[in-house]
């Protein structure tokens, strides 16, 4: 695996300070032909007007327009592969590429015809008096979230916020979305995922203009509800153990998150422990991560609470099969 920039997360508690840290950062944007790049072992892009260590958002980004899968780059490519494949494939493609630099840092790498929404575009729509609970950046990675409802409290101490979640990516390949959000305050816990669709998405590659996609945006921020039977499934959850369900629902999230990791970070979650203790355990790990991760955590937090939500009366996600048919024609 080649070397990429560490580039640190920052957080906000207003937007006010957000939109300062925008304005203060150095973008740039090039559109250059695809076949002058090259990348050498320590990460560090060429392409003529444009030469700067890349970020993991800038490869999956080249990787993506060269239809070469993140996961055999990341754990079976070496470094002077990926770049020999690179230098190879860029011979036979003739197009342009455009590329975003922060600060000097590589941090996206797209078609040309993409039209990602800016941060501070959506930072001033947004406003900065906006009241939010957290706002967190990570170079083309953007999530705001909020909790504009009352908090309830549905057992002694364990108290509930309702809310939404906006993310926003610079990097061309990722959407511009928004969900109900929940949080859990007495470890700051957040849950998303809770509903199959976002209530917003706008793809970069969408030709929407951006400031149709706002007005939408604002009718769903301003339309927040909470999750109908929280309370209920806060309290099935507490009542019941994992029992016979705690190998598969375990290998499922290791699964779905990473993998031994995971298996390892739940290795306290026995038979005997309840829903809510797994779904605390989760949310927990949540936090300890960087912000694609984390939002990975949270949604199968979310999912959790989707299905406790029924009581157990539906079949779980880690039940459930896929047909082997359809996973072999997709």
């Amino acid at each position: 695996m080649i070397k990429l920039a560490d580039v640190k997360e920052q957080s906000f508690r207003n937007l006010k300070d957000l939109r300062n840290c925008l304005a203060g950062r150095k973008v740039r944007d090039y559109e250059v032909p695809i076949d002058r790049f090259s990348i050498d072992e320590g990460g560090v892009l060429c392409t003529g007007p444009v030469e700067g260590q890349m970020a993991q958002s800038a490869l999956k980004g080249l990787l993506g327009i060269y239809h070469i899968p993140w996961q055999f780059v990341k754990e079976e490519c070496s470094s002077e592969l990926l770049t020999h494949i690179i230098r190879q494939l860029g011979q036979d493609k003739r197009k342009l590429v455009r590329i975003q630099t922060v600060d000097d840092v590589v941090s996206a790498v797209m078609p040309a015809n993409r039209q990602p929404m800016r941060h501070d575009t959506l930072v001033d729509w947004l406003g900065v008096k906006r009241p939010i609970h957290e706002a967190t950046l990570h170079l083309s990675s953007l999530r705001i979230t909020s909790v504009d409802r009352d908090s309830k409290e549905f057992l002694p101490g364990e108290t509930f916020g309702y809310g939404w979640e906006l993310v926003n990516n610079e990097d061309g390949w990722a959407p511009t979305e928004s969900r109900q959000y929940i949080i859990r305050w007495a470890c700051i816990n957040g849950m998303i995922g809770l509903d199959k669709m976002s209530s917003l998405r706008r793809m970069p590659k969408s030709r929407e203009p951006i400031f149709q996609s706002l007005e939408r945006l604002g009718s769903v921020l301003d339309d927040v509800t909470e999750f109908k039977g929280l309370g209920n499934a806060v309290q099935w959850a507490v009542e019941r153990q994992l029992g016979p369900e705690h190998e598969a629902v375990v290998s499922y999230l290791a699964g779905r998150l990473e993998g031994k990791a995971t298996m390892i970070a739940l290795d306290k979650i026995t038979a005997a422990s309840s829903w809510y203790e797994l779904l605390n355990a989760v949310t927990s790990l949540a936090r300890t991560h960087q912000l694609d991760m984390r939002r990975r955590y949270e949604f199968e937090g979310g999912r959790l609470v989707k299905w406790f939500s029924h009581q157990g009366r539906v079949r779980p996600p880690w039940q459930k099969k896929s047909c082997q048919e359809c996973v072999a024609w997709n």
